[in-house]
């Protein structure tokens, strides 16, 4: 139960770190976001964080990431501006699009993003395992708290 527990809380913590760093990517890059936009960024976030567990190349996760990103954008036009009419996104002007919520542009942006997060998750899953390799005691984040805890006792 505890398991179960501690993977809803990491799944939903990677939800909402996705969501709010799509979130500002959209905002620096058009100015504006809508809540849409932050759903879907949380679930492609955590499609590429198990995508990065894969055993698959670097250059076939980077570039499945950026498919699974662009269908799901797909999938997220259809609905929210098709379908509900919001005029969230619009890209019939770009070369490639469909139906004017996916275009070759922004696929290609995609699995570029892929390949930083993927980056970051491997980079991030050997940090960690290194540091889950030392003793308790010689972990850098213990060991500094330990160093200024006993500068302290010593006064």
């Amino acid at each position: 139960m505890k398991t179960r527990r501690k993977n809803i809380l990491c799944c939903g913590s990677q939800f909402c770190a996705g969501g709010i760093a799509y979130g500002g990517m959209e905002i620096a890059w058009r100015g504006y976001t809508h809540f849409s936009m932050l759903l879907l960024g949380g679930i492609c976030f955590c499609i590429l964080i198990r995508l990065s567990k894969t055993g698959l190349p670097f250059g076939g996760k980077c570039l499945a990431g950026g498919l699974i990103i662009t269908v799901a954008e797909l999938a997220a036009g259809c609905i929210v501006n098709l379908w509900l009419c919001l005029d969230v996104w619009d890209y019939s002007h770009e070369f490639g699009d469909l139906w004017g919520q996916i275009c070759v542009r922004y696929t290609l942006l995609w699995c570029t993003l892929s390949a930083g997060v993927i980056s970051g998750c491997q980079c991030l899953r050997i940090y960690t395992g290194r540091l889950m390799a030392l003793p308790l005691w010689r972990r850098p984040v213990l060991s500094a708290n330990r160093r200024r805890y006993s500068s302290q006792q010593a006064r």
